[in-house]
Formats: structure tokens, C-alpha cells, sequence
């Protein structure tokens, strides 16, 4: 995969009340937080409890403020208790006043690039960094660092993904920088399931087993955000190629994991024998999974889990036993910057995925397709040009897509894919969060700056009052 694991994080955010048992982000009850990275911990991307924004004012939508950071904001921005948290590339952190912009605290990391997104639980944030592989606790009421743990010692340890809330602990991906460096590699990745409290890690469970290891396979890293399943403590991810041969039967796979133990219920791989570095491309695909899995039902009840590829393929497994529910359909053509790249939504039945063509590569596209459930049926495509890395997010009867390139920001009708806003915010590499009637957005385009994380970025807040001010 290319080195652009900044917004997954593509990149990505996610919070909780501090100093509370988190409460159920997709009850309904009027709870318009937006408490981590996937919104909940199936990775619905949905803000059910969000009210105040939706199809009959979203035409009024328009920037608030922005606050500038001098670089690229690629995470989802997080938003509990009218507090937006958020890291940039360059190592600062911050926490911000939803209503006005007005910084509550920031707190800087020498050598850390946050391109993923927090969580906060119990009077922590909780946040890793892509250049070290580190993971990080600060305080949730000013910012200072409790405490900092390196889950993988060896190799080029990244954390791209974002964690996810599984009760009382939370649980993130680790990946490598391995694949953008010369042989030798030497990194595997893994799940953790750590205590935010102290950053004491429960369990860890590697992609790559020690016996594969020791016979010299490397990679499927997990650059996604994990997806949790309450009911049956069941925790799903998505992974990445391998770096080296022998493959092995975990590249470019789901997982399930049991959330209690660590231990792998049930791998799916979707793309065999993907081996590949960008010293050394192999001739083979470069299929990561970019897009974080999500869980729910289909129309007759069967809970599975859905994730897109970027073979341009969207996935639909039985949640229980990992098989195939239908032949998956390609939604858009793959490639390694192409595919269904980022992070999907679902709302009421429908999947929101969005995606590359690379077709034409000097005239690239982006779209954001509506499928049915077990993703054999379209029922809308929006699309524009330049290329997207963004998630997408879902409140009351709206979807918001913001491509990378494309300056707008749009609010899209989600049964019909009708354009409601189109509002010029910039480039960005992140994705969108809703909560009490506000839109919040990473800004940022690494695309048009050469990959560059360093060039300068910004957090802009949107909604039907407009105010514009830049601190």
C-alpha cells in the first residue's frame, strides 16, 4: 500500500463521555455525539441521536469557523460534549470548543504524526501515532501525557487506524512503514485490546503467526479501525497484504477475533498470494483492505459484516461464521490508490461506499455509491473528479461526502443521492463527523502536495449560522 495511511485511519476519530461508561452512541435517544471513529463500535459512521441538521436545512449550511494547523488534519474529527478532539501530522493535539473554535488545550509530541483518530473513555484520550508505532493516554481535561505504549518493538511500527470502544477498554490495529522502505522487512501486524486507564494491553494477537514468522512472512498489517460486536464479543478487522513470501492466509482478509481473549474465530481472505512493497512492486494487486468493516442486518434479519476493498469489491460475510453471504459485485475499478479505498456508512439498510478510478490516471474520479444491504443492488451514484480518502458520515436523512480534491463539502439526500449543499471548505483527508447541528472536517489534500502530511492543514466547523472566523 502507498504511504498513505494518514486518513484512515484513512484515517477517523472517536470519544466518549469522560469519566463515564460510554454510553450507546446508535440508541436513538437524542445523543448527538460523536464518539469515535466509526461513530459506535459496529462502525456505522451513523449519528442516529443527531436532529438538529438535516434535509430541511442542510441548503443553509455554511462555515462557522476554522482553526489552521500547520499540518494536515486527516482524522475524523471527534466531537463529545461539545468538545472537538483531533491530532495533525506534526504531532499536536487538540482539543477545541465546538461552538466557537476557541482552543481548550493542545499538547505536542516531538517526532509523533497523529493521522488517526482518538478515543476518550474514562478520562483518557486515546491516540496513536504512524510514525513510531506508539500509542498514547492523555488527559482528557488538559492534555498531558499519563501515559505512552509501543505494542510492536520491532520493524517499522505504524498505528493508522483509530481504536474502538469494546466496554471498558478499547481496542486498535497496529501497522508498518515497513512497505514504503528497502528490504529488510521485518514487521507483522496485530490487534491489541488495551486498558485506556493505564495502557496496560489485555491481550495482543499477530496477523502472522510465530511460525509463519519464524519461516519469513511479514505484513498484513491492519490499517483499519476495528468494528465490535457486543452480543457475541466479537471484535472484526481488515488487513493488508504481506511484505514478504510465503503469504500467508491472513493477507488481505476479514478476521474475527473473540473480544475476551484475542483469539481468531474466523479468517476470510478475500485476495491470496498479495505480496508487495513499493522498492519492489511484485506484479501483484496491492489489495488492502482501506475500509473499516461495519455490522449490521440485513432485511431478514442475518447480522453480517460489510467491507469494501480496494479491488473496487464490497464484501458481505455471515457475522458468525465468516462465510460469504453473495458473490460480491466490483462497485469501482481497483488499483492501488483506486478500489473502494475509504471509509463506507450505513444507514437504514443502505451502504454508502465510497471510491477511486484510477481508469484514466491523469483524469482520476471519486463517487460515492448507495448499495442495498448485501451489496448487489445500486441505487445511486454521485461523482466528481480528483480523488477521495475521506469518510463518509450519515445523520437524519443525510449523507456528507467531502472528495480530497473537490472543494466542496457536499450533503447529499440519502434515499435519492440528490445534491442539498455544496460548500467550499478546501482539500481534505478526512473525515466527516456530525454532532448538534454541526458539521466538523479535517482539512489538508495530500494528493495535489505530493503526499506531503507536513503541508498545512486546519479544523473548519459548518452549519446554518454563518460566521467564518479563522483562528
Amino acid at each position: 500500500m502507498l504511504p498513505r495511511r494518514w486518513w484512515m485511519g484513512t484515517a477517523i476519530v472517536g470519544l466518549i463521555v469522560a469519566l463515564a461508561a460510554p454510553a450507546r452512541p446508535d440508541d436513538g435517544g437524542g445523543n448527538s455525539d460523536w464518539p469515535m471513529f466509526g461513530h459506535d463500535p459496529k462502525g456505522t459512521r451513523y449519528n442516529t441521536g443527531e436532529k438538529l441538521l438535516g434535509r430541511n436545512n442542510v441548503a443553509a449550511l455554511g462555515v462557522l469557523w476554522q482553526l489552521s494547523t500547520p499540518a494536515v488534519v486527516a482524522g475524523t474529527p471527534a466531537v463529545v460534549d461539545n468538545t472537538v478532539f483531533v491530532g495533525d501530522a506534526a504531532g499536536n493535539f487538540y482539543a477545541i470548543q465546538a461552538e466557537d473554535g476557541r482552543l481548550r488545550w493542545q499538547t505536542h509530541i516531538d517526532g509523533a504524526s497523529f493521522t488517526a483518530s482518538p478515543t476518550v473513555l474514562r478520562g483518557r484520550v486515546v491516540i496513536g501515532d504512524k510514525n513510531t508505532g506508539f500509542i498514547y493516554g492523555l488527559d482528557v481535561g488538559n492534555g498531558r501525557i499519563l501515559w505512552k505504549i509501543l505494542p510492536n518493538p520491532f520493524g517499522r511500527p505504524a498505528i493508522w487506524g483509530s481504536s474502538t470502544i469494546v466496554g471498558k477498554n478499547v481496542a486498535i490495529g497496529v501497522a508498518s512503514n515497513d512497505e514504503s522502505f528497502p528490504a529488510p522487512y521485518f514487521s507483522r501486524g496485530s490487534l491489541i485490546l488495551l486498558d485506556p486507564q493505564d495502557g496496560r494491553v489485555v491481550w495482543q494477537t499477530f496477523t502472522v503467526s510465530d511460525a509463519e514468522y519464524a519461516a519469513g512472512s511479514t505484513g498484513a498489517s491492519i490499517w483499519s479501525t476495528p468494528a465490535y460486536d457486543e452480543d457475541s464479543q466479537t471484535l472484526y478487522i481488515g488487513t493488508g497484504n504481506n511484505f514478504t513470501d510465503p503469504a500467508t492466509a491472513t493477507s488481505d482478509a476479514l478476521i474475527a477475533f473473540d473480544s475476551r481473549t484475542g483469539a481468531i474465530r474466523w479468517v476470510n481472505q478475500r485476495t491470496p498470494g498479495d505480496v508487495w512493497t513499493i522498492p519492489l512492486p511484485r506484479g501483484n494487486p496491492d489489495f488492502d483492505f482501506g475500509d473499516s468493516p461495519q455490522l449490521y442486518r440485513l432485511p431478514d434479519g442475518r447480522k453480517v459484516v460489510g467491507d469494501g476493498q480496494k479491488s473496487g469489491f464490497y464484501h458481505v460475510l455471515d457475522a458468525a461464521t465468516g462465510a460469504q453471504v453473495v458473490m460480491p459485485q466490483q462497485i469501482v475499478p481497483g488499483s492501488t490508490l483506486g478500489g473502494l479505498y475509504t471509509d463506507s456508512a450505513v444507514a437504514e439498510g443502505i451502504v454508502f461506499a465510497p471510491g477511486n478510478d484510477q481508469t484514466h490516471p491523469r483524469a482520476p474520479t471519486c463517487s460515492l455509491v448507495a448499495l442495498s444491504g448485501d451489496g448487489l443492488h445500486e441505487f445511486w451514484r454521485f461523482t466528481t473528479s480528483g480523488l477521495e480518502a475521506n469518510g463518509v458520515a450519515v445523520a437524519n436523512g443525510v449523507v456528507y461526502f467531502k472528495p480530497s480534491s473537490d472543494p466542496n463539502l457536499y450533503a447529499l439526500e440519502m434515499a435519492t443521492g440528490r445534491t442539498l449543499a455544496a460548500v467550499p471548505v478546501g482539500g481534505s483527508n478526512g473525515g466527516v463527523a456530525i454532532s448538534r447541528g454541526r458539521i466538523f472536517l479535517g482539512l489538508g489534500d495530500v494528493f495535489t502536495h505530493g503526499f506531503n502530511l507536513n503541508t498545512p492543514g486546519g479544523i473548519v466547523a459548518l452549519g446554518t449560522g454563518r460566521g467564518g472566523e479563522d483562528r
